[in-house]
């Protein structure tokens, strides 16, 4: 119950339905890590707001997961 609530607020919160929502996961190399991520999560901030992504950073496996719809997804890794 609380992981399909938890999935309708994303949804909402990324302005698509819950049949939008997909996961892409990004190898990112060790080195670019901290580009991705910005000075205080600034460059996170910025692509989850300009694309409407959700962006969650695995530190120990350099793995991104990357969640909205589609379009947003690619528009999100693309930058």
């Amino acid at each position: 119950m609380q992981a399909a609530l938890s999935k309708v607020k994303l949804a909402n919160k990324l302005n698509c339905t819950t049949q939008d929502l997909s996961t892409r996961q990004v190898d990112c190399p060790k080195d670019r890590l901290g580009a991705v991520i910005g000075k205080n999560g600034s460059m996170i901030k910025q692509i989850m707001e300009s694309a409407k992504v959700s962006i969650d950073v695995n530190k120990e496996t350099n793995m991104i997961d990357i969640t909205g719809s589609e379009s947003s997804v690619a528009k999100a890794v693309a930058e």
